[in-house]
């Protein structure tokens, strides 16, 4: 009898213990759980932020690389000299050292990587073929074959996001914004300036405004219903024209100087077209 009722106090408490053990084995499994989750989402995150830094990589050279294949093929046919050629290939270059970078931290590469690496290894080749005025259509058909490769690329690590369309859209609007906004302080330095301009400051601004234009013109901002009627708006609006205007008027009077226009009132038209850029 004693041996029954000992045994029986024995399993009450080895259930009492049991139950007060259950919160902190709760606690325990919870923690692990939420812990799991948040590294997780910190993980995602972080492969999130390393696409992002690459599309925004990819789409800074695409504009440069724009700007060199237009030089490029304008020299080929008779027109810019060689050595604005060899101005545009040094931003090229110093893009491509970012995008790079970019490539080599990317944990997991993609086989379109070395699409893109080739056509980075090639390119010395493209600019052999420019300083020995090969045909301008194989000229332009290798450099628009980079550009398509970048922009496939920038697909390609999109579709590894749970929103691709939103992180191409801010990189490319991101670019184009700060592009804007350093064509307002050089256009509005040399305004200021009112001098002649030199090889260089056309070139500075010529590359700038081109990634304005290129960023606007992405197709994964046109193929959008929430971004295309803004980039349509901006194109047209006032500012963006005024922009235009003097823009032209200082490629006009580039040798001579004498602009003329007010470099604060200038100033405040183009931040109006740097802010609606942001608000698209």
């Amino acid at each position: 009898m004693f041996s029954g009722i000992k045994k029986y106090f024995s399993s009450l408490k080895g259930l009492l213990v049991l139950l007060a053990a259950v919160p902190s084995i709760l606690f325990v499994v919870t923690s692990l759980m939420l812990s799991n989750t948040y590294t997780e989402k910190v993980n995602k995150l972080e492969v999130s932020q390393s696409i992002f830094d690459l599309v925004v990589a990819s789409t800074e050279v695409i504009a440069v690389l724009q700007v060199e294949r237009g030089t490029s093929a304008s020299h080929v046919a008779g027109g810019a000299k060689y050595e604005l050629v060899l101005k545009k290939r040094q931003a090229v270059d110093k893009k491509l050292i970012v995008l790079k970078e970019e490539l080599s931290k990317m944990e997991t590469p993609h086989e379109h990587f070395e699409v893109v690496e080739s056509h980075i290894q090639k390119l010395p080749a493209y600019r052999k073929d420019v300083q020995d005025k090969k045909g301008k259509g194989q000229i332009l058909k290798q450099y628009t074959g980079f550009v398509n490769a970048l922009l496939k690329l920038q697909l390609v690590m999109a579709n590894k996001v749970s929103d691709p369309e939103s992180l191409i859209r801010v990189s490319i609007l991101e670019s184009g914004k700060e592009n804007a906004g350093k064509l307002r302080a050089n256009m509005s330095a040399l305004l200021a300036r009112n001098k002649p301009l030199s090889t260089k400051d056309i070139q500075l601004i010529v590359n700038l405004r081109a990634g304005v234009i290129a960023s606007l013109k992405a197709p994964a901002l046109l193929t959008s219903e929430n971004t295309r009627q803004p980039v349509e708006e901006f194109v047209k609006s006032e500012s963006w024209k005024e922009v235009n205007v003097v823009f032209n008027e200082m490629m006009a009077k580039s040798s001579e100087g004498e602009f003329n226009r007010d470099s604060v009132q200038f100033f405040g038209t183009i931040s109006k077209s740097v802010n609606d850029i942001k608000g698209i």
